[in-house]
């Protein structure tokens, strides 16, 4: 079964705890908002994810647990798409796949799609709707059509079941792409620091002619600069 990566989320995890907490010190505070705790949920669950995903055996010989083990599967899958979307969020950046149709072929975007096939295999498949009609999945069965299939029964007499297959390259092909961004996200960070040191080199520090308010003022740009406590408070405060 294919994996992904486990080097992409350690160096995302490093970018986010670089240069001084850099991006910590940022976005602790937004608005009244705490986004640097999304951010800590969203990597924490990809990392969750990436490292679990080796140990789901979908072969299993028992069909009831090979069917709760795809269950566990499509929602780690899912859990990192919905995290780096999270992300895209909390630093504001345009999510590149929200119109993407390219794996599934589906007049729904690969990202509903996938949705619609978490719901039909193990999330809500005993309570699946569509418009007014009602719909409920089977357990999945391995190679009635592709890897995994659902048998989809309508709540309307005399409608004919449906079959819905899935194949796991695709799923995983729909992930890695958005795992991938983590990559983009990297560099728009490395930029958004870039930016703010040279925003701070330009600006003169004050001189003061007492001691104690010379410390103060280089409290108050070390604050501005890198946080609460980072880069040389510490040495300021040995001083003051």
């Amino acid at each position: 079964m294919t994996q992904l990566e486990r080097n992409l989320i350690k160096k995302f995890r490093d970018k986010m705890n670089d240069n001084h907490h850099f991006v910590a010190n940022k976005y602790w505070n937004i608005d009244g908002k705490n986004k640097w705790n999304i951010i800590c949920s969203a990597m924490d669950w990809i990392e969750v994810a990436v490292d679990g995903i080796p140990y789901i055996q979908l072969a299993n010989k028992n069909p009831n647990v090979a069917s709760l083990n795809l269950m566990q599967l499509i929602c780690a899958l899912d859990l990192v798409v919905e995290s780096v979307k999270q992300l895209y969020r909390v630093f504001e950046q345009h999510y590149p796949c929200g119109n993407d149709h390219s794996v599934f072929q589906d007049k729904k975007t690969d990202d509903d799609y996938f949705k619609h096939i978490r719901a039909m295999f193990g999330v809500h498949p005993v309570n699946l709707k569509d418009d007014e009609e009602r719909y409920y999945a089977s357990w999945s069965t391995p190679h009635l059509k592709a890897d995994f299939s659902v048998i989809v029964y309508s709540n309307q007499v005399g409608k004919e079941d449906q079959i819905y297959s899935i194949r796991i390259e695709d799923l995983f092909k729909c992930t890695q792409s958005r795992y991938s961004l983590l990559s983009v996200l990297i560099n728009h960070v490395e930029r958004d620091y870039e930016a703010h040191l040279k925003k701070w080199k330009n600006q003169q520090i004050p001189d003061c002619l007492n001691i104690k308010d010379q410390i103060n003022v280089l409290f108050r740009e070390n604050e501005q600069r890198f946080g609460r406590g980072e880069a040389y408070w510490y040495q300021l405060g040995q001083l003051n």
